[in-house]
This record gives C-alpha cells, sequence and structure tokens, in this order.
C-alpha cells in the first residue's frame, strides 16, 4: 500500500474506497454482505468461491480488510492464518458461529481483527469494517467473555506448569504418590528411601508451591495434572 494510501476509519475522508475481498461458500449470505458494504462506499475487489483462491487473490488484489466464512470453521482460521502471514497490513474479519475455544484462540494469536457470527445484521457492517480499519477489534461480548474465560484458564496452567518446573525429579514423584493417597511408610517403600527424606520432599513441595498442607498439595496436583 502506497503510503499515506491507507483509508482512514475515524471518520476523515477517504483518499481511496477500502478494498474488501470477500471469501464465503455460502453464496446468499455473500450476495447481501456484497451488496450492503458495495453501497457503503467500499471497493469489492474479489469475491472468491475457494480458500485457495482466496489467499491467492489476497495476494494479487492487496485488500485492506479479508471477510470470510466457511462450513469448516478449521478451513476458515486456516485461510486467515495464510492471508495474514502473506500480506501485510491486511484486516481479517473472520464470520462464523462454531469456533470452539482452540480455534478461536488460533485465530486471535494469527491476528485476526474480528470474529462476527455469520448472520450479523448485514447494514452493521460497514460500521464495523471501518472500526477495524482504525484499530478496533470486532469481537462481540459473547465472545470476549470466552476469551477471557479461557485466557485466564491457560494462565492458570502456564503458572502451575512453571511452579511445578522449581520441583526436582524426585520432589515431582513425591507429590504424584501423595496424589495417589499413598502414606509417608508407603511412598518411603515405594521409593526406596527413608520416611525422613519423605517427610523433607513434602516440606520442600509444600513451601516451593506455596501450600499450607499435604492434602492442599493433592488437590493442587490433581487440578495440574
Amino acid at each position: 500500500m502506497e503510503s499515506g494510501e491507507r483509508p482512514d476509519g475515524g471518520g476523515a475522508a477517504f483518499r481511496r474506497a477500502v478494498r474488501v475481498l470477500v471469501g464465503f461458500s455460502a453464496g446468499d449470505a455473500r450476495s447481501n454482505i456484497v451488496t450492503e458494504i458495495a453501497t457503503s462506499g467500499f471497493d469489492v475487489r474479489a469475491q472468491p468461491g475457494d480458500f485457495d483462491t482466496a489467499v491467492e487473490r489476497a495476494r494479487t488484489e492487496r485488500p485492506d480488510v479479508a471477510l470470510l466464512q466457511s462450513e469448516r470453521p478449521d478451513a476458515c482460521v486456516a485461510a486467515a492464518r495464510e492471508i495474514l502471514a502473506r500480506n501485510h497490513g491486511v484486516a481479517v474479519v473472520i464470520l462464523h458461529d462454531d469456533l470452539d475455544d482452540d480455534l478461536l484462540f488460533a485465530a486471535l494469536e494469527a491476528g485476526v481483527a474480528g470474529v462476527l457470527p455469520r448472520d450479523i445484521d448485514p447494514t452493521r457492517l460497514p460500521h464495523i469494517l471501518r472500526g477495524v480499519l482504525s484499530g478496533e477489534a470486532a469481537i462481540p461480548r459473547t465472545t470476549m467473555a470466552r476469551v477471557l474465560r479461557e485466557f485466564s484458564a491457560r494462565s492458570a496452567r502456564v503458572t502451575a506448569a512453571a511452579d511445578q518446573q522449581r520441583l526436582t525429579p524426585r520432589q515431582h514423584e513425591v507429590l504424584e504418590l501423595l496424589a495417589l493417597g499413598l502414606s509417608t511408610s508407603e511412598i518411603a517403600d515405594a521409593l526406596y528411601i527413608s520416611r525422613v527424606t519423605v517427610r523433607t520432599h513434602v516440606f520442600a513441595i509444600l513451601h516451593h508451591l506455596e501450600l499450607p498442607d499435604r492434602a492442599a498439595a493433592v488437590d493442587y496436583f490433581s487440578a495440574n495434572r
């Protein structure tokens, strides 16, 4: 894109119309959306019917925005990732209702600018696309709530993994045996160490993981295994 040529989504007059690529597998939905955005001043440069073509047309047409929709959510995310990897500055918006948490995070990590329901009112899209071009994320509140929940869960798992990395291999073994319900004597017999050594390892585990007692250590292990 030429210097100073990028459309301004913040209300200033456009130097040129926003270029849009629409890569849909659902013909009727595409027709409604194309009509709406074209009559709102956008330049629909390509309407590929498959994602291989969409990836190639994104390279040749250099759109500002790519709208993607398919019955296969994994195909949407894969195409979004490839378009973003090959085209600097393009904003990708996925229209889909069935992205599970893994695909949703894969799309966001790839850099998509929006994930919207595919039955969205087409009359809302011009405003949303201009917002995307000015740096806004197009993510509904319900989807954002999922993102925050999953982010919190992933953060907890990363923290737990980091905590457990502070344990020695022997301490890991003791923790696993504790979680299986073995007593101090049974752990000592299983590992061929003394009961005093077992207690020393348990104390170290509680200290490193900042836990109050053995029961908490068992709960921690069960929650983060």
